[in-house]
């Protein structure tokens, strides 16, 4: 896994995470449970012998679609 990939995976847990600290305990379940799916598909994308790259897109992608990375 490179530094890209890395970023790739770290920036929609990152952005959940702030708009978390940022709503002052009014936040959106969706965001919660965002947060929830975000640790895990992490490990699992950096396990070794996992397909890294598809999954730091995939997971990119939901949580995009989801709209908490925007």
């Amino acid at each position: 896994m490179d530094a890209r990939e890395i970023k790739e995976l770290c920036t929609p847990l990152a952005t959940v995470t702030q708009k978390l600290i940022t709503s002052k305990g009014d936040f959106k379940k969706k965001d919660i449970e965002l947060l929830g799916q975000l640790s895990p598909a992490i490990r699992a994308a950096v396990k070794p012998g996992n397909a890294a790259s598809s999954l730091a897109r995939d997971i990119s992608k939901t949580v995009i679609g989801a709209g908490a990375a925007r």
